[in-house]
C-alpha cells in the first residue's frame, strides 16, 4: 500500500484523506432505517412494554447475528493508523510536524477529557444532582443532554448546574427515534419549537436520541451552529443492525457540522451486554488508556437512568473511574 521509489519518493497506492472520510462518514455499510423509528417513542409511554421488550431483542439479535469484523470492538484503529503512517511518512521527507498532543490540544495538554450524560426521562433527571455531586467532589464537570419538551425540568436544578461550570445540551425534543429521519422542513419547525430552551440555556450542542443520524439532521445543526455528538467510534448494540462508527477518537467536521464522537462504549450497551460493574470498570480503563497513549479525546456518554448509572452498583463503578481518570494531570 505504501512504497518509496528509488529517488526516494513515498507513493501511496491510496488516497489517505478520502479513506479516512469513508469511515468518519460510514460510508462503508448502508444504515438503513429501523423499522421502529416509524412507531411513537420507546420512553413516551404510548408503547407497550412488550413493544420495548422487541425492539430492544431486535437491537440484541441483529448485532449478534451479523458479528461483522468491522469496526473492531471496543477500539477501532484504523483512522489513527492511517493518520500515523501519512505523518510519519512526512517525517522521514524531512518535514518538520510536531506531535499530535503538542499541535492539537490547548495548554500542550496530551488528551482530551470529556464527560456527558443523556438524561432520557425524568426519572434520570431526578438523579442528575447526585451524578453531578459526584463528579464535583472530584474537580469535573459534564455536558448534560437534556430533552427540550420531553418533561419538566427544574429550572433550580438547571440554574445549579450551570452555576458549577456544567453545560446543558440538547437530547431531541422529545426522545423521538423518528426525529432523525424527518425532512429539512419538519427538523426547522421542530427545533423552533424549542427556540426558548436553546435561548436560556445558551444550547451549544446537540446529540439525537438513540444517536440516531442522517445528512438532513446534521443540514439543521449545521444552520442552527450547533455541534453534534451522535457518532461513536465504535459503536455495540446501536439501532441500526450493525456495529457503527466513525472510527475517530479526535474531532472532526461531519457535513460543515463540529462532531465530538462518544469514544468509550456507552454504560447502557455494556449493561445490555450484561456486563459486571467490574467488567465496565475495566473496558473503560483499557480503552481510556489506548486513547491517552494516541492523544485523542476521551468521551463518555452515561445515562442516569435508575436502571444504567445511577443504579447503585454501576454508580460505584463510575466513581471508581472518575477516581482513576483523577490521576491523570495531563488531560484538556
Amino acid at each position: 500500500l505504501i512504497l518509496m521509489d528509488k529517488s526516494g519518493k513515498i507513493v501511496f497506492n491510496f488516497n489517505p484523506q478520502i479513506a479516512i472520510r469513508f469511515m468518519l462518514e460510514e460510508k462503508y455499510i448502508n444504515l438503513k432505517r429501523p423499522f421502529y423509528t416509524r412507531l411513537p417513542s420507546c420512553f413516551s409511554g404510548f408503547v407497550p412494554s412488550s413493544l420495548k421488550k422487541l425492539i430492544k431483542l431486535t437491537i440484541q439479535r441483529n448485532n449478534k447475528k451479523n458479528s461483522p469484523t468491522f469496526p473492531d470492538w471496543p477500539i477501532e484503529a484504523s483512522v489513527e493508523l492511517i493518520r500515523a503512517l501519512f505523518l510519519n511518512c512526512l517525517r522521514t521527507l524531512g518535514a518538520k510536524i510536531d506531535s499530535v498532543p503538542n499541535r492539537f490540544w490547548p495548554e500542550s495538554k496530551k488528551f482530551a477529557l470529556v464527560l456527558t450524560h443523556d438524561v432520557d426521562t425524568m426519572n434520570g433527571f431526578k438523579n442528575i444532582e447526585r451524578i453531578a455531586k459526584i463528579e464535583n467532589e472530584r474537580g469535573f464537570v459534564s455536558t448534560w443532554f437534556m430533552l427540550a419538551k420531553g418533561y419538566n425540568k427544574s429550572e433550580a436544578v438547571l440554574g445549579e448546574l450551570s452555576c458549577k461550570g456544567h453545560e446543558i445540551a440538547m437530547h431531541g425534543d422529545y426522545h423521538d427515534n423518528g426525529m432523525s429521519f424527518l425532512s429539512k422542513e419538519k427538523l426547522r419547525s421542530r427545533f423552533k419549537k424549542c427556540s426558548d430552551y436553546l435561548q436560556a440555556y445558551k444550547i451549544k450542542g446537540f446529540r439525537s436520541p438513540s444517536l440516531l443520524h442522517s445528512s438532513n439532521l446534521l443540514d439543521i445543526l449545521s444552520e442552527l451552529n450547533l455541534y453534534d455528538s451522535s457518532f461513536p467510534d465504535t459503536g455495540k448494540l446501536s439501532p441500526f443492525p450493525n456495529t457503527v462508527g466513525c472510527c475517530s477518537i479526535f474531532p472532526y467536521i461531519n457535513n460543515g457540522v463540529l462532531e465530538l464522537p462518544i469514544t468509550l462504549p456507552l454504560d447502557s450497551a455494556l449493561i445490555f451486554m450484561k456486563l459486571a460493574p467490574e467488567d465496565m470498570l475495566k473496558i473503560w480503563k483499557i480503552k481510556a488508556e489506548w486513547i491517552r497513549k494516541i492523544g485523542g479525546m476521551l468521551l463518555l456518554d452515561t445515562h442516569p437512568e435508575p436502571h444504567f448509572i445511577a443504579d447503585s452498583k454501576y454508580t460505584q463503578a463510575y466513581r471508581s473511574f472518575l477516581d482513576f481518570l483523577s490521576e491523570y494531570a495531563d488531560a484538556w
